[in-house]
């Protein structure tokens, strides 16, 4: 560090001390208002005043069901274990984040192509990958973003990424599409910032909702109201469906992280709200989307027939006829049969996990009462039409994937690989190539600090202090994991109490000891698709270990 950084970091520190004096008393009035909170609901508790979780419908257009209502026993169980860390997050975390604006710390780099690919493969966008056949290149589409009515002032511009070993292709708003290799390399630079934005906003605005809604939504409620406490069934499901109910209707009916005002009160004591769409906008989303998969709990992977004369991509990409799948209808996985997409890192990585909880749910079916499983999916077919009608191995087994492992990778993968460095969800600037518009960029630029040779150089100089440090408030709060050390919480940790069933312990142990043989095995294994460093910062896993098993969370609890 050298002797600017370093005054740099003191003058943060001093600022973050003096934001203190206003946000200390905040957190201990937050924290006071939470226990306060906590004694309200045990007092209710005691009189037998209690409330009921319920599942209904949200949505405006298009209506789907999740969880309207959150029982007394859920409220108390996250207000104590989970509170106290969103106060810490709202209020110290968001101190720092102002520290670092103050100092001109709130910066994003423009990420390279080898870390785009990365990220494309190995992280939670690799769900939205397709299969360009025509084109040889895996692709990925944000033509959702047509249907989105954005705030004034928020941007997003990218339409398609195609890439393969040796190219990327952007293609904008302007149906114009722009290569990483050729002449006009300044106007592809600027196209893969805008591509960055989109990015950004897609993962938590339309890639992620299928895991938390719908299926986990509706079990967490109905296994609490039909499944025996000391029944196998109720113990292997509700360890990994935890604060889940909570979580969604916090998403769905409160709305904290998506109810932008647009109001200068909002802009500066609530950073955190810095969703470019209303909340009715973001429920309707959900709401569509959800109806679109309501069974298949992954979302769907489409591709164009391959040609048999298709040689696939170069080295390690290469995808032939075979392998390109069809609309998969199951609720299983569609990666988990597909070599097409089991070259995909990320997928593959899931799937892995997939085939270790399968097992450990096979050995414990002769176990399950067959009477009280009917009961749940018959009551959950009336929720997700047809569900009666799944494979109690499958259904189970995808339900704590889905709940223990997707959840939690998604997140995370999303923010170590790229939401940390390369994340902003604002973009001032329409998309204006800079080859053919040189004088427009001067006469744009006029009014700002910023000189076009600047922007030329580095486009992600036009990204905004503020606007970044918004963003990181929102992730910290909403997309980041909060640790807490009241009740463990990882996926090796969960306790699944079959105390009526001790004969099952041993099990549990074989599913614990097959988990952590596979996180070495994980490790050690080289990707099929392998993408080099293009640049020093960039950030790689080590092997197919996308993230350690020692901090995958198992419940859906955030």
């Amino acid at each position: 560090m050298n002797l600017q950084d370093k005054v740099k970091q003191f003058v943060e520190n001093v600022v973050y001390f003096l934001l203190l004096f206003v946000y200390y008393p905040l957190y201990f009035f937050m924290s006071l208002m939470l226990q306060k909170e906590i004694f309200t609901f045990r007092l209710k508790r005691l009189l037998n005043i209690r409330l009921k979780s319920n599942i209904g419908h949200f949505g405006f257009t298009d209506k789907f069901l999740d969880v309207t209502a959150v029982s007394t026993e859920h409220e108390i169980d996250f207000l104590r274990h989970r509170g106290p860390g969103y106060i810490e997050r709202v209020t110290l975390w968001t101190a720092r984040e102002l520290a670092k604006l103050f100092v001109g710390n709130q910066k994003v780099s423009l990420i390279s192509d080898g870390q785009l690919k990365y990220v494309l493969l190995s992280t939670m966008f690799a769900h939205a990958l397709t299969w360009d056949a025509k084109r040889k290149m895996f692709a990925m589409s944000f033509r959702e973003l047509n249907q989105l009515n954005f705030f004034p002032g928020f941007n997003f511009s990218a339409r398609h990424v195609w890439f393969n070993n040796d190219l990327i292709c952007i293609e904008m708003d302007n149906g114009v599409e722009y290569y990483s290799r050729g002449s006009y390399r300044e106007d592809y630079e600027l196209a893969k910032l805008h591509l960055q934005i989109c990015l950004t906003f897609h993962a938590p605005g339309l890639a992620h909702n299928y895991v938390h809604f719908g299926i986990p939504g509706t079990m967490s409620v109905l296994s609490e109201e039909l499944l025996s406490r000391n029944s196998v069934l109720y113990n292997l499901i509700t360890p990994h469906l935890r604060f889940t109910e909570r979580i969604n209707f916090q998403a769905l009916h409160v709305g904290k992280a998506t109810g932008n005002k647009q109001n200068k009160f909002q802009r500066f004591f609530f950073p955190r709200q810095w969703f470019p769409i209303t909340s009715r906008q973001f429920v309707s989303g959900l709401a569509r989307k959800c109806s679109e998969t309501h069974i298949s709990r992954f979302k769907t992977h489409l591709a164009s027939p391959a040609s048999k004369n298709d040689d696939g991509l170069n080295g390690s990409m290469k995808v032939k006829e075979a392998e390109v799948p069809n609309k998969n209808t199951s609720y299983e996985p569609p990666y988990l049969k597909s070599p097409y997409l089991r070259k995909i890192p990320y997928l593959n990585f899931l799937a892995a996990y997939y085939t270790v909880i399968r097992k450990f749910v096979t050995s414990l079916e002769p176990h399950i009462d067959k009477d009280e499983w009917k009961l749940l999916a018959e009551h959950m077919s009336r929720y997700i039409p047809d569900y009666d009608k799944l494979n109690l191995i499958d259904a189970l087994t995808s339900l704590i994937h889905q709940t223990a492992v997707v959840h939690f990778c998604d997140h995370q993968s999303f923010m170590n690989y790229f939401a940390q460095d390369y994340g902003c969800m604002t973009m001032r600037y329409l998309f204006i190539p800079f080859t053919k518009n040189p004088q427009l960029w001067e006469k744009i630029l006029k009014k700002t600090k910023l000189r076009i040779e600047d922007v030329r150089k580095n486009p992600a100089c036009l990204l905004n202090g503020s606007d970044v440090m918004k963003l990181r408030c929102f992730q910290n709060i909403f997309v980041d994991y909060i640790p807490t050390t009241s009740t463990k919480m990882p996926l090796v940790d969960i306790e699944y109490n079959f105390r009526k069933h001790p004969f099952l312990d041993h099990l549990t142990i074989k599913f614990f000891t097959d988990l952590h043989a596979l996180d070495s095995q994980l490790k050690r294994k080289t990707p099929i698709i392998k993408i080099e460093k293009s640049d020093p910062k960039d950030i790689r896993a080590e092997g197919l270990q996308i993230l350690p098993l020692k901090e995958i969370i198992g419940t859906i609890c955030f």
